[in-house]
């Protein structure tokens, strides 16, 4: 590289920062330049590249350009081409607040940027671009920067590439400002277990992982990485405020997307807002496939990291299990949508309705395999099996990932009360395991805001009932909220005081009828607009419930012990747990958004009732309830444990027997180790042949299909030598 140095305005303006925003308060005593080298440009798309760097603070912008491959500072790795020079780059003075971005482009000359109106990730030259806050920038000594592209996907040398594409850079800082945090290697606490988490998906999503992170580090010690979408960065760093100080931090990695972004699209709106059964199983089928562009990325940090598990959530099935065939590294499923787990004790695709008939053809588990199969072979999209294939594995022919999971008897654990569920399905395998509702806490009760607070104190001293409706990053628009909310206060008896939980919705005028109403409402104090609030805290506190269904909503309702009333879009599982409060007797059927305001009135009233029925089934739910108390976190973290626990006792039996693969040498070693932690084999058996196929660094390298790690009978081992491990298996059981 080399380097011209150029001022003029930023083509980013704060409006186009949606992830990292310019924080207002900066001491001019903290700002310095910032001096780090451009190291090495590794798997870039084309030889000749250039990186726009952007200062925030000044508006300064400074150019990289490369040099090629060629030279005495090239080298080519085995995944493709990564150009060398070290060049120095001073860019400043900035704070530790300001934004540095990176912008990735094609060519050796900047594209002619309009100085207001317009993005440099507009112009086709432009690949891809990361934001960093000088802060984290300047933690570690040196990084590597990853780019994302337009739509939000992480960049890859090519669309039909497996490689990421990335940028090491270094701090050349020779002394740091007063208060500047000094650069620290990363600790790689290599006597301790480590954990990659893998999540994508809404705030609610990605909650319980956080939760089942902080427990990882401050019960078992483990060193943990949660890779994630980008948007939630902050988010999980700020955990470790919540990690004891002689405990691993826990770590982000991004895994590219932004679910937040894509479902607030006009056409994500319109599907998820549609009550058709059809679009329904559609959406279900393809949540897994839309998330298959972080195959790359993921494997990238699984294969550098080299973790000794991976947990995965829902919508990252079948990349776990690509990363457990291909890496050889464990993976236990952390399931909260349980119902994406086939059995005959309910459908995939839910009708509204519980009372009707199971009658829509698109209701029927066939009918969802073959959707599921649709989605994952789409030519137009990105192909299970041709990720499988990059990676150097067999292709999955039949059966979903979850069918799969359950035939292998993969380990599962379901963070949620199987009383709440209905029980556990007979059909579901022995390693599925239900275990609590787990939520985020922190360290000390989460307050509410004031103005919370004194809306509900001055309701209380009038005797006023209190109602909340909460529907969480679901698409219900400001407008439907308040417009039934008044309806609510003006037309219920006895009339009550309505929290309208509005969330991030954009704000869209309201017609002067309704905007009236809300004002005078908000004036007597019946009505209070929020956004955020601790639902640990909240939902306790109110009379009534009104909320969409989502896990952890309904945990935090059923947990509070007042009647639940389930309305919104009602998507997914969603409609499972509008069923389940209804058959719990604390609450009535389920409703679409669309229709409740016809029904709201009734429902409230009944709700509200001295008599109600709902209010004593769901106190005395409440009382006999074993998970009322506490956050869930210590029974997830332990049935974490128990799982690493089996592995672990497995693979040093597996490791005697393999060696040389001497019957007489395998049964005395195994005998000795199995005398020394019997206890420790909680799944034995089941376990075994897992550990033989997959833990074991080595061993059967050849076999690397998801079917041949799990294989289902003796008689599927590869040698005639191992017929013993079927003697073996006696032994333990």
């Amino acid at each position: 590289f080399f380097v011209d140095s150029v001022t003029m305005r930023s083509p980013f303006s704060p409006e186009d920062l949606p992830l990292l925003q310019p924080e207002d308060a900066k001491d001019p005593s903290l700002a310095n330049d910032l001096v780090f080298h451009i190291e090495e440009g590794i798997n870039m798309p084309d030889q000749h590249m250039t990186v726009l760097i952007t200062n925030s603070a000044n508006d300064e912008q400074i150019s990289v350009k490369s040099s090629g491959d060629s030279g005495k500072h090239s080298r080519k790795s085995s995944v493709g081409s990564s150009a060398l020079f070290y060049t120095e780059v001073r860019i400043g003075p900035v704070n530790l607040n300001d934004i540095v971005t990176f912008t990735l482009i094609k060519g050796r000359s900047i594209p002619d940027i309009p100085l207001a109106g317009h993005i440099v990730s507009k112009f086709e030259s432009v690949l891809g671009s990361t934001e960093w806050r000088v802060s984290d920038l300047v933690r570690r000594p040196s990084r590597e920067i990853l780019f994302t592209k337009d739509n939000d996907r992480i960049l890859q040398r090519s669309d039909s590439d497996v490689v990421i594409t990335s940028l090491q850079i270094r701090l050349v800082m020779n002394e740091y400002p007063q208060r500047w945090p000094e650069p620290q290697s990363s600790l790689l606490y290599s006597e301790v277990k480590h954990i990659m988490i893998i999540t994508r998906g809404t705030r609610g999503d990605i909650q319980p992982f956080a939760a089942l992170a902080i427990g990882l580090a401050n019960h078992l010690g483990y060193k943990v990485t949660i890779c994630t979408e980008l948007r939630y960065k902050p988010n999980v760093m700020r955990l470790n405020v919540l990690v004891l100080p002689d405990r691993p931090t826990i770590s982000f990695r991004p895994s590219g997307g932004d679910t937040t972004k894509k479902i607030s699209s006009t056409i994500s709106k319109k599907a998820m807002t549609t009550k058709s059964d059809m679009m329904q199983g559609i959406m279900i089928a393809r949540s897994e496939a839309e998330f298959f562009d972080s195959e790359a990325c993921i494997w990238h940090w699984a294969n550098v990291l080299r973790p000794d598990c991976v947990i995965y959530g829902f919508t990252l099935a079948n990349i776990a299990m690509i990363l457990s065939d291909g890496l050889r590294i464990p993976i236990i499923g952390f399931v909260l949508q349980p119902t994406c787990i086939p059995s005959e004790q309910y459908v995939p695709v839910m009708n509204i309705n519980s009372q009707l008939p199971i009658s829509s053809k698109f209701n029927s588990h066939d009918v969802h395999k073959y959707l599921h199969k649709v989605m994952e072979t789409n030519p137009l999209g990105i192909r299970l099996n041709d990720l499988r294939e990059r990676r150097g594995l067999k292709k999955i022919h039949s059966g979903t990932v979850w069918e799969i999971l359950v035939r292998k008897e993969a380990p599962l654990i379901v963070p949620m009360s199987e009383a709440a569920f209905g029980g556990k399905p007979p059909d579901w395998s022995d390693s599925a395991e239900f275990t609590n509702f787990i939520f985020l806490r922190p360290g000390k009760a989460d307050p509410l805001g004031e103005d919370y607070v004194n809306f509900i104190k001055t309701a209380k001293a009038k005797g006023t009932p209190l109602v909340l409706m909460a529907f969480s990053s679901m698409p219900v628009e400001r407008k439907e909220i308040l417009k039934i909310a008044t309806t609510i206060v003006e037309e219920c008896q006895p009339s009550p005081a309505v929290i309208a939980m509005v969330g991030n919705q954009p704000v869209h005028p309201l017609s002067s009828s309704l905007q009236k109403q809300v004002d005078d409402h908000k004036a007597s104090g019946r009505l209070f607009e929020g956004t955020v609030a601790p639902f640990g805290e909240l939902l306790p506190q109110m009379d009534v419930n009104i909320v969409h269904g989502g896990l952890g909503t309904t945990a935090e309702a059923l947990r509070a012990g007042k009647p639940v009333i389930i309305t919104g879009v009602l998507l997914m599982d969603q409609r499972f747990w509008g069923i389940r409060v209804h058959q719990l007797g604390i609450g009535p059927e389920q409703v679409h958004i669309t229709e409740f305001e016809d029904t709201c009135v009734q429902d409230v009233n009944t709700a509200l009732a001295k008599d109600s029925p709902w209010a004593s089934k769901a106190e005395e739910y409440q009382r006999q309830s074993t998970w009322s108390e506490g956050d869930g976190v210590e029974e997830n973290v332990f049935a974490v444990e128990r799982i690493l626990h089996d592995i672990e006792a497995v693979r040093v039996y597996s490791t005697d027997i393999v060696k040389d693969c001497v019957p007489c040498k395998a049964i005395t070693a195994s005998g000795k180790a199995l005398m020394g932690s019997g206890k420790a084999l909680g799944t034995g058996s089941k376990v075994l042949t897992t550990a033989i196929r997959g833990a074991v660094p080595g061993h059967n390298k050849e076999k690397k299909s998801h079917e041949d790690q799990f294989p289902d009978n003796e008689q599927d081992t590869p040698k005639k030598g191992h017929k013993m491990l079927g003697k073996f298996k006696g032994l333990l059981k």
